[in-house]
């Protein structure tokens, strides 16, 4: 997945950057030379870019196709997943707003945005009933979270401070609401997305056989968000790395794209060079940095 890495190049070009600006300075002939290589190697990937389509970026709150030239995006994130994901975010805006704050007096500031926070719960709790797709039991369950956090606020506006065990008590009693929160995002979303990749793949026919498929994912979610999980149960865990891809810190499908454009350009690569499909996926220094690492480390 990484591409080639010239090490040595990056004082080259430092050296260059920063060399005294006479009539006798010339770009180094190594810095033309490689840049040529990164130019080549943008048009080879857009190349294969083209020929991996379709590709499907699974983006968050929305599915993007790109098929025949074309890029298709659709939203599959249902008003009700943000809704419940809203209430459950109260109880994590308390703790950290109090955390730093327990066993002490808080302070002006504190109490401002606490009274502040209490208005805006006073208001969501009233918007609640008659949203679309609000169950009674999904009414009840986000009503309790509201109510948990304004007893919680205006014990801590009574007496000007809580204490860590009052906050642990609190967060541990609503964490069983905060779940359930998450049991129907997590429905409302993974039916949409089920119901968009069936549509999909009728649309595609016979190419839906070769889709490639990118899951985006920030650090801390990867590998097992909600999308992600979805994804590879639908497509089969045996393409994961075949055909589907988990990434990583990666925000845009047009990102996601490119991605996949280097993987399989860097495949082609790695068994043209070493017969071995994955061995530029990792750093081509990675070997040799082993061995250094242990020759230079042995000697302190």
């Amino acid at each position: 997945m990484h591409k080639i890495h010239h090490a040595p190049l990056v004082g080259l070009i430092a050296a260059a950057a920063f060399a005294p600006a006479t009539a006798q300075t010339k770009v180094d002939p190594l810095v033309h030379m490689n840049k040529m290589f990164r130019a080549e190697y943008k048009a080879a990937r857009a190349e294969v870019i083209k020929k991996a389509e379709p590709i499907i970026v699974v983006a968050f709150d929305d599915l993007v196709l790109y098929w025949k030239g074309k890029r298709i995006k659709q939203s599959f994130t249902p008003r009700i997943y943000h809704e419940v994901k809203a209430v459950a975010h109260v109880p994590l805006t308390l703790y950290v707003m109090l955390q730093a704050s327990t066993g002490r007096r808080i302070g002006r500031n504190l109490e401002r945005r606490l009274n502040t926070l209490r208005g805006r719960i006073v208001a969501a709790e009233k918007s609640l009933p008659g949203r679309r797709g609000w169950t009674p039991k999904i009414l009840r369950q986000n009503q309790i979270i509201l109510r948990r956090s304004l007893g919680l606020i205006d014990g801590v506006l009574a007496r000007a401070r809580i204490s860590k065990a009052r906050l642990t008590r609190y967060a541990r009693n609503i964490a069983p609401f905060l779940l359930a929160n998450a049991n129907t995002a997590a429905r409302a979303q993974l039916g949409q997305l089920n119901g968009l990749l069936n549509k999909w793949k009728k649309m595609l026919g016979r190419d839906w056989a070769r889709v490639k498929v990118a899951n985006l994912a920030p650090r801390q979610a990867e590998p097992q968000n909600a999308q992600g999980s979805f994804v590879l149960a639908y497509f089969g865990r045996h393409l994961l790395n075949k055909r589907v891809f988990m990434t990583r810190n990666i925000f845009s499908d047009g990102g996601a794209r490119s991605m996949l454009g280097t993987i399989y350009l860097d495949r082609s690569a790695s068994i043209a060079f070493f017969g071995n499909p994955a061995r530029l996926e990792r750093d081509l220094l990675a070997d040799a940095a082993k061995r250094q690492i242990w020759r230079i480390l042995r000697k302190r």
